[in-house]
Order: structure tokens, then sequence, then C-alpha cells
């Protein structure tokens, strides 16, 4: 039986079925959080290109030792933000990124994944009933739309909540955003 790596099992939930999720994935769009035009995902919906996904070059440089001791070390935050219920997400993220970028980082999918695989080492504010985004990253899913990725505690394990960024979403109750000190 063939061993899937993390990207494929990923692509596989996502996708419209596993055959074209194992075979369909693409590099990483690496961008700056700062300069990118986040009024522009609702809108942009391609099914051809299943599977893009965007990272934040800044946390490429993060190793499983540095998260393990972020988490340790208390050097996350978490930030619910009552402000924006009800508003879009491309407005939501966009003023996050805004507001935060020069005092945190914005992780995405490195520090969803690390999570993911260490439930046991994973902050223990993580495991009531909100959603934690990871703002750092999107990634696109079956139908062509770009995501934010996020975390939800459910049995004794994180389950993969994907937001949708499209136009009529909105910000809800349950979101909470995940940070990282600089």
């Amino acid at each position: 039986m063939k061993k899937f790596t993390f990207f494929e099992l990923i692509f596989a939930i996502l996708g419209p079925s596993r055959d074209d999720a194992v075979s369909t994935i693409p590099k990483p769009i690496s961008v700056d959080l700062t300069v990118m035009h986040w009024q522009i995902f609702p809108n942009d919906i391609d099914k051809e290109k299943f599977g893009e996904y965007i990272l934040n070059p800044e946390m490429q440089k993060f190793t499983t030792e540095d998260f393990e001791r972020i988490v340790k070390e208390e050097k996350f935050k978490i930030i619910e933000i009552k402000e924006y219920i009800g508003k879009k997400y491309s407005d939501v993220v966009e003023g996050i990124i805004k507001k935060y970028s020069s005092d945190y980082y914005i992780p995405g999918i490195e520090f969803w994944r690390w999570n993911l695989e260490n439930y046991n080492k994973a902050p223990a504010n993580f495991k009531d009933s909100n959603d934690y985004l990871f703002l750092g990253s999107l990634i696109r899913d079956g139908e062509g739309h770009w995501d934010i990725i996020g975390l939800t505690e459910g049995e004794g394990e994180f389950g993969l909540n994907l937001f949708w960024f499209g136009s009529e979403n909105t910000w809800g109750e349950t979101d909470r955003v995940v940070l990282i000190q600089r």
C-alpha cells in the first residue's frame, strides 16, 4: 500500500476524488502577506487550479523544534476579535495583517500542520469549541475556491476546517486568529 505524504492526504480530503488530489499537488506560492490584495480572493474561483496554496515566506524558517518551543514558552497569541463578527473574511484578514504583522508572525499551514500532528503537545487553548484560523496560508479547494485553514477540536483530536474566502462568508463568533510573537 502506498504511503501518502501529508499534502497528498490533505488534497485527497479537499479534492473531487482521491486519485485526482494525489496527482495534482502544485508547488506553493510564497507571498509577503503585507502586499497581498486580499479583496481578489473571494471572486478568484478556478477549479483547474485545485490544490494551489499560498505560504507566508516568514514562516518557512520555523522547524518542529521551534513550534515545540513556541508552545512550551507560550509565545503564541490567540485573538478573539468581536468587532469583526459579520464582516467579510477578506476585510478581516486584511485588517489583521495590517494591525498585527509588525509585532507577530502570521502562521499558516506550517504551524497548523504541527498542531494536527502533535495533538498532545498542542496548546490547551486550541482544545475547546472555537475555530482557530491560521491566516498565513490559503489553499484552493476542489471547487476552485480559496480557503483559510483552521483547526477545531473534537473527540480528542483536531479536525481540519476550511473557511471559504467567498464574498458572502463572514467572520463568526467562534473564529479566532493564531499569531506567533516576533
